[in-house]
């Protein structure tokens, strides 16, 4: 006897299970997407980015003159000590060189101010060995030639300016600073501080 087919019998127990295959999918999926979308969308913390402001710091011609003092230990010479220092008009280079077993002193005077980078530039009014006038670039060229200088300091004798670099020093703590107001007559020296 052959089987008579009334029509398509549905099987109830695979659309179930279809269906409960389908839901645990949308579910996983929603959960996924849900862990996986950062929570805040405005983020009130700054991203880390160079060379960011620290903070700024003043300080004063005395202040100054110590600091100064201080990093110059490691560039003297048995024959050639120098000294920087700040006055109410101007920076002075002082220094002493042997010639003939005579000590002969040396002065440049500099009228400081920034440019845009923040580096200090000291631009030459007045060399001299001893009361005697010496031209500028002759001296100039032969201070770099001749000395141990920082690297953070560049001289250029032919428009008789000294750059000092500020924001290019090395150190130990990745730290850059530069040069925001210089005013030497009313003792107001101050500095930005960045992180590199």
């Amino acid at each position: 006897m052959k089987r008579v087919r009334f029509g398509n019998k549905i099987n109830i127990w695979k659309w179930l299970f279809i269906g409960l295959v389908g839901v645990q999918l949308a579910l996983m999926t929603v959960l996924f997407l849900r862990m996986s979308s950062p929570r805040e969308t405005d983020r009130t913390a700054q991203e880390v980015t160079t060379n960011f402001q620290v903070g700024t710091f003043s300080t004063t011609r005395d202040q100054l003159n110590l600091a100064l003092k201080s990093y110059l230990k490691n560039y003297q010479s048995k024959t050639f000590t120098y000294a920087i220092y700040l006055t109410e008009k101007r920076v002075v280079f002082e220094g002493f060189y042997e010639i003939l077993g005579a000590k002969i002193p040396l002065y440049v005077y500099f009228s400081p101010y920034r440019d845009e980078t923040g580096a200090v530039i000291l631009e030459v009014n007045e060399v001299s060995a001893g009361t005697l006038s010496l031209p500028k670039s002759e001296i100039l060229n032969y201070i770099s030639k001749n000395y141990k200088l920082p690297k953070a300091i560049l001289i250029d004798p032919k428009t008789g300016k000294i750059t000092v670099d500020l924001p290019h020093i090395e150190n130990k703590l990745g730290m850059a600073v530069k040069a925001r107001s210089i005013d030497l007559y009313n003792d107001q020296l101050i500095f930005e501080v960045f992180q590199k």
